[in-house]
C-alpha cells in the first residue's frame, strides 16, 4: 500500500505542469482534469476557465452512458437487446423509426440514423433537459439522417457505420463480444 501511495504521489508530482505544457502545444484555452481511484478524487483541477461558467462536455456524456449501460447489464439490470418500450414506455419516434424494435444496443452502436438539434444543444450546450423536455423533443424534432447502406435507417438492420471495436457488436459467428 505504500508503494503504491509512493508511485501515484510521483505520477502526480508535476502533473499539473505537464497538462498546462500540453494545454499549450494543443492550442486548448481550457480544461477540467480530475483523477480518481477506488471512488476517491485523488486530484482536481480546473485549468483556465472561469468560475461558475457552465462547460460544454462534448462527446464525454456518450462514454460515460455507454459505461454505465455495460455495468448494469453486466449486472443483470439493463437487457441491452431488450426494446427501449421495455424501460421507456412513453419513448415516441418519428418513423421509420421505432422504439419497439430499437434496443439500447442499437443506439449505443450507432445502428440508427437519426439527429436531434433541440436535445443536442440543450443536454451539451445549456443543461437545460428535463425528462418530460427529452420525451417530447425525441418525438417532435427528431430526423432520420442519411446513413451509408442502403438498410441503415431501419431498427435492428445492418449499418456500415457500427463500429467493430464496440463492446455491444455482434463477433462473425453472431455471438455478442463481451
Amino acid at each position: 500500500m505504500i508503494i503504491a501511495a509512493l508511485l501515484l504521489a510521483a505520477t502526480l508530482e508535476g502533473f499539473d505542469a505537464r497538462i498546462e505544457q500540453a494545454m499549450r502545444d494543443t492550442g486548448t484555452r481550457s480544461l477540467a482534469v480530475a483523477v480518481v481511484q477506488n471512488d476517491k478524487v485523488l486530484h482536481q483541477r480546473v485549468f483556465n476557465a472561469p468560475a461558475g461558467k457552465p462547460c460544454y462536455l462534448v462527446s464525454v456524456p456518450k462514454s460515460m452512458t455507454a459505461l454505465a449501460a455495460k455495468i448494469l447489464s453486466h449486472e443483470k439490470r439493463l437487457d441491452l437487446d431488450a426494446p427501449l418500450t421495455t424501460a421507456l414506455p412513453q419513448l415516441k419516434l418519428p418513423a421509420p423509426l421505432d422504439p419497439a424494435r430499437t434496443s439500447v444496443r442499437d443506439l449505443l452502436t450507432h445502428r440508427l440514423g437519426f439527429d436531434n438539434a433541440g436535445v443536442t444543444f440543450r443536454g451539451a450546450y445549456s443543461g437545460d433537459l428535463t425528462d418530460a423536455m427529452l420525451f417530447e423533443l425525441m418525438e417532435k424534432h427528431t430526423t432520420v439522417t442519411a446513413r451509408r447502406g442502403a438498410d441503415s435507417i431501419r431498427p435492428n438492420g445492418p449499418s456500415s457505420t457500427m463500429s467493430t471495436s464496440s463492446p455491444f457488436t455482434k463477433s462473425a459467428s453472431g455471438k455478442r463480444r463481451r
